[in-house]
């Protein structure tokens, strides 16, 4: 397997969700979601030519993604599945077989618009 980073926006982003879901579903829904996308990484960093990734090019950078509804069978505990996932993760690959994930976006968001944001947001870093 792979190994993989999150960048701040990624983490970032992986707070809010959390909160978001936590205050509008509960802390047990939370605790599914992040299970899911936890999940979710490992399995993108342990098959990075997953047949599901889909792989776009936006601007001069390649980036994957992958809906986390991927992985829900993956996840340990089939009671803690969660029936409507709604995010991607957005993920390069980089040197020393390293997934970096770029940021986690809705599934309703415009890719393209987002991926820009995020790499904006990461050259602040």
């Amino acid at each position: 397997m792979r190994t993989f980073r999150l960048t701040r926006s990624a983490r970032a982003n992986l707070d809010d969700i959390l909160v978001w879901s936590a205050e509008n579903f509960g802390l047990a829904a939370e605790l599914r979601y992040s299970t899911l996308i936890i999940q979710a990484i490992k399995d993108v960093a342990e098959i990075p030519g997953h047949p599901l990734i889909v792989w776009e090019r936006v601007g001069r950078r390649e980036v994957g993604f992958y809906h986390i509804s991927h992985s829900r069978r993956h996840v340990p505990n089939p009671d803690d599945q969660v029936a409507e996932a709604r995010h991607y993760l957005v993920f390069r690959h980089q040197p020393e077989d390293v997934i970096e994930i770029l940021g986690i976006i809705h599934e309703r968001m415009l890719r393209r618009k987002a991926v820009r944001q995020i790499f904006r947001t990461i050259e602040k870093e």
